[in-house]
C-alpha cells in the first residue's frame, strides 16, 4: 500500500470494527478513530513504519489491546482515553518512545503496562482512572524512573542527578 498518512478524523464515528494499518503508514492524524465504538481490533504490525499517533487518534474506542511500534517517539494527549476494554498496550524492547502525554491512557481496563528505557517523561495523569492497573513496571536502564517495591514508581526531578527523589504513582 502507499498510503502514508490516515488524516484527522478519517473514520471517526464511523461502525468500523477492525482495521490494519498498512506498515508504510507513517502518521495517525489526530481523532483519526475517535468513538469508533464498534472497533476492536487495531493491527500494526511489528515492522512499521508509524511514527506519530496524533492526540485522540483511538478516543471511545473498543479495541483491547494496542501495539505502540518501535519509531513512536510519544503518545499524545488522550490517545487512547475511554477505551474502556483496552487492557493490553504492548512496546517492543527495542521501542524509541520518550513521551506519554496527560490522559494517554486514561479511563482504560489496563492491568499492567512496561514502559520503555527511553521513556523520559510521564505527563500528570497519562493513566488517569485506570482502576485495574496493578502493576507498572520501568524497564532498567530507565535514566528518569524506577520501580520501587513493586507497586511503586518513582522518578528524578533532574535527570542528571542520580537521586530518585518523586513518586510519581
Amino acid at each position: 500500500s502507499s498510503i502514508k498518512i490516515i488524516e484527522r478524523d478519517a473514520f471517526a464515528f464511523s461502525s468500523i470494527e477492525k482495521v490494519v494499518i498498512p506498515s508504510g503508514v507513517s502518521e495517525i492524524c489526530e481523532a483519526a478513530f475517535v468513538t469508533c465504538q464498534q472497533l476492536e481490533m487495531v493491527e500494526i504490525p511489528h515492522d512499521s513504519q508509524l511514527e506519530k499517533i496524533g492526540k485522540n487518534a483511538f478516543t471511545c474506542t473498543n479495541i483491547e489491546k494496542i501495539f505502540i511500534p518501535r519509531s513512536v517517539t510519544q503518545i499524545k494527549l488522550g490517545t487512547f482515553y475511554d477505551c474502556r476494554c483496552l487492557e493490553n498496550v504492548e512496546f517492543p524492547c527495542d521501542s524509541e518512545l520518550q513521551v506519554i502525554k496527560n490522559e494517554a491512557f486514561g479511563n482504560t481496563l489496563i492491568k499492567r503496562i512496561t514502559i520503555p528505557s527511553t521513556v523520559c517523561e510521564l505527563k500528570k495523569n497519562w493513566c488517569l482512572n485506570t482502576p485495574y492497573l496493578e502493576n507498572v513496571i520501568i524497564m532498567p536502564n530507565n535514566k528518569r524512573y524506577a520501580n520501587y517495591n513493586e507497586n511503586i514508581v518513582i522518578g528524578k526531578s533532574d535527570v542528571d542527578s542520580d537521586e530518585f527523589d518523586t513518586l510519581v504513582l
